[in-house]
C-alpha cells in the first residue's frame, strides 16, 4: 500500500510486534530483588559511616560484600565479608527465645567457617531500617543430615556503626593471632637447629617483637618514635603503673610480668574485644622487655 504523504510502502512497518506488548517477555524486577537492593545499600552505608571501605562482590560465591579495614588511615593487612539477608516481614524469623533463627546452605557455613578471614551474616530489617549479625564460626550445627542450617541473630547485637569498628578489630586481631602462631613455629625451628652465630635473636622472634609492636601501637599502649625506638606512650605508662602496684600489692611473685599481660588486657577490654593467649604473651613480653628497666631505674 503506497502512502501518498511520505512515500512508504507500507505503514504497517511501524506497528509494534505483539511480543513488545507482552509485559511477560520484559525483563521483571521482583520484590526479592528489591527487597535485597534495600538491605545491600543500607548495610553498605552503616559500613561506610564507620570508615572502612566496602565493595559488592561481582563473582558472588555467597558473599556479597568486601571490607576492607583502616586504622588511622592505614589499611589493614586483613578483613571482613559480608553476607547480606533482607527481610521485610523480620517477625517470620522470630524465635519464642527473642532471637531470630535464619536457615541456610550448609555448604556456604562450613566454608565461611573455615575461612582465613571473619565472615558476618546480617540479616536486614527494611522495614525499620536496622539489622542484626552473626560471626560464622566453626561450631557443630544441628540438622548434620540436611542440606541447610539454622544461624540465630541475637537481638543485643544490632549491626551498626559501632559493632562494625568493634568487627574490625576481631578481624585484626585473628590475622595477629595466626602471625604470631606461625612465628612461634618458627622460633621453635631455630631453637632447634639455631640462629646464624652473628645473629643474637632469629627471624622469628623478630617477627614476634614486630607483631606484638604492630598491637601494642594500635592499642595506644606503645609509641614509635624512630623505626627502631618504641616507648610507652602517657596512657600505657599510666595503665602499667597502676597495674603494676595493684600487683604489688597482691605479692604477685613477679609483678612487673603481671603488670606488662594486665596492661595489654586492660587496653584491649577497653575497645570490647578478646586477645587469644598467644597475643596476650607476644605483648605482655614486648612490654616487659622495653620497659622494666626503664621502671627500674626511675623508681
Amino acid at each position: 500500500m503506497q502512502d501518498p504523504g511520505y512515500g512508504w510502502r507500507s505503514i504497517s512497518l511501524l506497528k509494534p510486534t505483539p511480543r513488545y506488548l507482552d509485559n511477560a517477555a520484559m525483563p521483571q524486577r521482583t520484590e526479592e530483588h528489591e527487597i535485597a537492593e534495600v538491605a545491600m545499600t543500607a548495610i553498605q552505608a552503616v559500613i561506610a559511616t564507620a570508615g572502612f571501605a566496602v565493595e559488592r562482590v561481582a563473582n558472588d560465591y555467597g558473599e556479597d560484600l568486601l571490607v576492607q579495614t583502616s586504622y588511622e588511615g592505614q589499611m589493614d593487612a586483613s578483613r571482613l565479608w559480608v553476607q547480606a539477608k533482607g527481610t521485610r516481614s523480620i517477625g517470620s524469623y522470630a524465635r519464642s527465645d527473642g532471637r531470630f533463627a535464619l536457615s541456610m546452605d550448609r555448604s556456604h557455613l562450613t566454608r565461611w567457617a573455615r575461612s582465613a578471614d571473619p565472615v558476618v551474616i546480617v540479616l536486614w530489617d527494611c522495614a525499620r531500617g536496622a539489622g542484626y549479625f552473626t560471626r560464622v564460626d566453626d561450631r557443630p550445627r544441628t540438622g548434620g543430615e540436611t542440606d541447610t542450617a539454622m544461624v540465630y541473630f541475637d537481638p543485643d547485637q544490632p549491626f551498626d556503626t559501632a559493632h562494625v569498628i568493634k568487627l574490625a578489630w576481631v578481624s585484626r586481631i585473628d590475622h595477629y593471632k595466626r602471625l604470631i602462631l606461625a612465628a612461634h613455629e618458627e622460633v621453635e625451628e631455630e631453637e632447634f637447629f639455631g640462629v646464624e652465630p652473628e645473629e643474637e635473636f632469629g627471624r622469628g622472634r623478630k617477627l614476634l617483637v614486630n607483631y606484638a609492636l604492630d598491637l601494642l601501637r594500635m592499642f595506644g599502649v606503645m609509641e614509635c618514635e624512630s623505626p627502631d625506638r618504641w616507648s610507652l606512650s602517657a596512657s600505657g605508662k599510666l595503665m602499667f603503673a597502676r597495674e603494676l602496684i595493684a600487683a604489688e600489692a597482691e605479692n604477685n611473685p613477679d609483678p612487673f610480668v603481671a603488670a606488662s599481660a594486665a596492661t595489654s588486657l586492660r587496653h584491649a577490654s577497653e575497645r570490647g574485644v578478646g586477645l587469644p593467649t598467644a597475643v596476650i604473651s607476644e605483648m605482655a613480653r614486648v612490654i616487659y622487655m622495653m620497659t622494666v628497666e626503664a621502671f627500674k631505674r626511675d623508681s
